[in-house]
């Protein structure tokens, strides 16, 4: 029932008609082939393609017009683009400037995703080895997110750098956070290097506390024999002899740890008679 009607009084859902008239009127001025991307009130997005519609070379009869449905393309693009955006926002520790953009799409990015983008910021510097701007930045992701998905590596990470600079009281707050925790990957180096802060600063109680602990954990050998080395010398140390008796003795019945250490547990078992 459209047929011989002009196409400018047919309704149609693309938006600008006038540039369509524009594209179907170069065609038949001999342009070749025009080819535009729209996006449709619905949201779904189209390629249409006008091309001359010949009988012979010389003679062009009308206008050949293509439309692809191409929504589920343009949707991928948009999500590589939004990840490569959320990437460099990353990258330069700009995450405002994600969260505005999407804002602008008529959009909001969740808690999870500015917990995420929040840590690897900080994770990013210490893979870098700057673990100044490491720390100051796992600061400021336990302050914002102190139950959030990483708080565990941000409190042992950040540990690791203050061991790293010496600063081991500091050190120990994220180390003591990790032991605190159910078991994980980190628990066994957060006990030795929280056993190794009390037992040098001379808080012997603290560090039989924690190197109990490593000992009843561990499956590293040479965990195993600082553990105990320690505890004995730390109760002999903290005037518990019958206790440095018993930790002396377990020292001695070790068949794994050298003879020399062996004569420093029984030279304990002496003075401590």
């Amino acid at each position: 029932q459209d047929l011989g009607r002009p196409v400018d009084h047919i309704s149609y859902a693309l938006a600008e008609q006038t540039e369509l008239m524009t594209d179907l009127q170069a065609i038949l001025n001999g342009a070749q082939q025009i080819e535009r991307e729209k996006q449709l009130a619905d949201n779904r997005w189209l390629l249409y393609r006008a091309a001359p519609f010949c009988i012979d070379q010389n003679l062009i009869e009308g206008v050949i017009l293509t439309f692809t449905d191409i929504s589920l393309q343009k949707e991928a693009e948009s999500k590589l683009a939004l990840m490569n955006l959320k990437q460099v926002c990353t990258d330069i520790d700009r995450i405002d400037i994600f969260i505005s953009f999407v804002s602008d799409q008529g959009s909001t990015v969740s808690q999870m995703e500015v917990d995420s983008m929040t840590y690897r910021i900080a994770e990013a510097k210490l893979q870098k080895g700057d673990c100044e701007g490491a720390v100051a930045d796992m600061d400021k992701y336990i302050a914002s997110f102190p139950n959030g998905t990483f708080i565990l590596e941000a409190q042992f990470n950040r540990a690791e750098c203050l061991y790293g600079n010496k600063d081991y009281n500091g050190a120990l707050q994220g180390y003591e956070y990790v032991v605190a925790q159910p078991y994980s990957a980190n628990t066994e180096i957060a006990l030795l290097k929280a056993s190794r802060i009390y037992f040098n600063q001379k808080n012997y109680p603290k560090a039989i506390e924690r190197y109990t602990e490593l000992e009843r954990v561990t499956q590293s050998m040479s965990n195993k024999h600082e553990a105990q080395r320690n505890i004995m010398t730390a109760y002999y140390s903290n005037n518990q002899y019958q206790e440095a008796i018993v930790a002396a003795q377990k020292v001695i019945d070790n068949t794994s740890i050298p003879q020399s250490e062996k004569n420093d547990a029984m030279a304990v078992i002496a003075r401590s008679a």
